[in-house]
């Protein structure tokens, strides 16, 4: 990223935000899913924002799901 008129440079190293995801099926009719977002909670610039301020990406992040069908 640069800022300005290319007297703030900003670099960052290369970086892997890996995501899991595991399911059950309880019944027939029930499942669940997990989903983990950023699992080694890595800590990366994702831009900048109107104010030349760092914007960081997501942290680590959880999602439980349960679907019924019938």
């Amino acid at each position: 990223f640069y800022s300005g008129s290319g007297a703030t440079q900003i670099t960052q190293d290369a970086f892997v935000t890996p995501d899991l995801m595991a399911g059950y099926k309880a019944s027939k009719s029930l499942d669940f899913q997990l989903n983990v977002n950023n699992v080694f909670d890595e800590t990366y610039y994702e831009g900048l924002s109107d104010a030349n301020n760092l914007l960081y990406g997501a942290p680590r992040s959880f999602t439980l799901g349960m679907k019924y069908s019938f």
